[in-house]
């Protein structure tokens, strides 16, 4: 499947070359990245410059866009890049990064859409419960070459079939191929599928293995009622030795050990959503279970490959009446019985508040239990880890702020503090201010963390960031999750500088 050179061509001459129709485009466009930075700790001088580390990432890249006709697609991409931990070269090169070809006929209610393409992720279908595809685990670092195809049809029937390679210098060959089949019944109310994918690979050294993955998917909707089943069976083998898995024992199911009349490399799981009780009076209530089996000898490659656990969920939320708030109880449960002897409980209560005037707030207490046996289940050990949370946030036009509190692992030799001051502020129509405060309250001793940035943006296509600090302490969407503000992760003093656009 080494067809990404011509394809590559193909793209450029297609993209250059081809028929105009009345509605044909044909554009170049790009984006281009470059960032400083000044730093007084961790250089061989004070307040060093430099702008090519771990830490900055200078771009610049090149789209060639084409549609000739309605359906015809082509597309290619070039760019240069300068960072240590991509381009170790003297100064920025230019490579190219992707590239595809695209045919689409829609004929009313049945169709296709099909690619030809290069280093691009194009791997994904419609998972639910059980992700036996996930682009991210798929794509194997933007590295694959292959083709793909959408069918639709009449009657709600959906196919997709994808076959690429993600061959490399450490590997002689790794093909995947996916296929997902699905239909939907009776307005939309109940919803079939089946998913399967093969993953062939050949290190260098000749030896060779196969994963291979098959699944089964169930949805049914009654009013307010949602449940889904699906199955799936995943086994990683020699192709040269036959293999033929343990058999389906329905006699031997059963609800405390399901993994009794299950196959060891099969997957089965289960949900409701939601079961509703209550009036406009009372409030509602409503409860969502989910349970799932997870065979110790299941593999996958190109999705969810975890494996050897039972458990169950339970996700409940009241709506109480006449006010905004939202009560939420969570429980769950799993085990592990083959590769480790482990059982691990955890109960989280919340409450979500919404006020007048942009202001809402949350609050959690969460327990996790883990108890690991040892010595055939003689002998056992406990960990606790209780979480207490808490936010504040609200926002208009001028401004908004955020506030957190969280107390990890309470009443434990780890306890920890971690908290988080947020702050916007619209200075201008084009000028915004960020400012993020982190602190962590360790055993030994206290951290901090001062991230701020003024940002510009006088046009759409246009962006420039100077900040102070190291944005990684507390980023992200709950900054005392983050992790290396869970860690160890101190202030810097650091001076940044980013100017980012697009043409």
């Amino acid at each position: 499947m080494r067809f990404w050179r011509p394809l590559v061509l193909l793209s450029v001459v297609g993209a250059l070359l081809a028929p105009q129709s009345a509605e044909a485009i044909t554009k170049l466009e790009g984006e281009y990245q470059f960032q400083i930075d000044l730093r007084k700790q961790d250089r061989r001088f004070v307040w060093d410059f430099d702008s090519n580390n771990d830490d900055t990432f200078n771009l610049m890249s090149f789209r060639l866009f084409s549609q000739p006709t309605e359906g015809v697609e082509a597309f290619t991409k070039f760019e240069a890049e300068w960072n240590t931990g991509s381009n170790n070269n003297a100064r920025p090169q230019f490579q190219y990064r992707e590239a595809h070809l695209r045919f689409r006929k829609d004929y009313g209610g049945k169709g296709f859409d099909s690619y030809l393409f290069s280093r691009q992720n194009r791997f994904w279908v419609d998972n639910h419960l059980i992700r036996i595809v996930d682009g991210e685990q798929a794509k194997d670092g933007d590295n694959a070459h292959g083709a793909r195809v959408d069918m639709w049809g009449p009657n709600r029937l959906n196919f997709s079939f994808i076959a690429s390679d993600f061959s490399s210098q450490g590997l002689q060959t790794d093909d995947a191929f996916i296929a997902r089949l699905r239909k939907e019944w009776w307005d939309g109310k109940f919803r079939t599928g089946a998913t399967w994918n093969r993953k062939n690979t050949r290190l260098a050294d000749a030896e060779r293995f196969v994963t291979e993955v098959f699944g089964l998917d169930f949805r049914y909707r009654v009013g307010t009622l949602d449940f889904s089943l699906e199955y799936a069976e995943g086994q990683q083998r020699d192709p040269a030795v036959s293999y033929r898995s343990d058999d389906f024992s329905p006699t031997k199911l059963s609800l405390k050990h399901p993994g009794d009349g299950l196959p060891d490399d099969s997957i089965l799981k289960g949900e409701f959503r939601s079961l509703r009780f209550g009036n406009p009076d009372f409030g509602y209530f409503n409860v969502a279970p989910s349970f799932w089996y997870l065979g110790p000898n299941f593999r996958n490659q190109l999705g969810d490959g975890n494996n050897d656990e039972v458990g169950y969920f339970i996700n409940t939320w009241y709506l109480v009446p006449a006010r905004a708030v939202t009560w939420t109880n969570n429980y769950l449960s799993y085990v592990k019985r083959v590769n480790q002897s482990r059982h691990v409980t955890e109960f989280l209560s919340e409450a979500y508040i919404e006020y007048v005037n942009g202001f809402t707030s949350k609050i959690f207490y969460r327990n996790k239990t883990t108890r690991d046996y040892l010595d055939g289940g003689a002998t056992k050990q406990v960990q606790e880890n209780d979480d207490l949370f808490a936010e504040m946030q609200v926002e208009n036009r001028l401004a908004w702020l955020r506030v957190q509190f969280r107390i990890r692992d309470i009443d434990t030799v780890f306890q920890k503090e971690l908290s988080s001051i947020e702050t916007s502020v619209n200075v201008t129509e084009t000028i915004k201010l960020y400012n993020r405060f982190t602190f962590g309250d360790d055993p030994a001793r206290s951290r901090k963390g001062l991230f701020s940035q003024l940002q510009y943006r006088p046009r759409p296509n246009f962006e420039l960031f100077l900040s102070y600090g190291p944005d990684w302490i507390g980023g992200g969407s709950n900054p005392v999750f983050e992790g290396n503000l869970e860690g160890n992760a101190d202030n810097k003093d650091l001076v940044k500088l980013i100017m980012k656009g697009i043409f």
